[in-house]
């Protein structure tokens, strides 16, 4: 089955059209993303998880090395975890 040139520039059309949904749909998430101000409180954080999957103690800070080896945990959910606390730690408290 051969198209004719008429079919081939609208079938060509037509991608470039759904590529252009596609970005506009992506920056626009992208933008959605950005703009929330309040992304920590919408967050889904679970009080204490990082702590047990480092066994550190209640009341104990989570050492270094616990938060470095959780950084490279096979798990994503405990990498993002501990990126997290290893980024907030760095602000100042009070």
């Amino acid at each position: 089955m051969s198209w004719t040139s008429e079919e081939a520039a609208e079938f060509a059309e037509l991608c470039q059209f759904q590529a252009a949904l596609g970005d506009a749909a992506r920056e626009e998430k992208t933008m959605a993303e950005k703009s929330d101000p309040l992304w920590i409180e919408h967050a889904n954080l679970k009080e204490g998880a990082l702590r047990d999957k480092t066994a550190t103690k209640e009341g104990k800070d989570i050492s270094a090395k616990r938060l470095h080896a959780a950084e490279g945990a096979k798990n994503a959910t405990t990498r993002k975890q501990a990126h997290l606390a290893e980024e907030l730690s760095h602000f100042k408290h009070g």
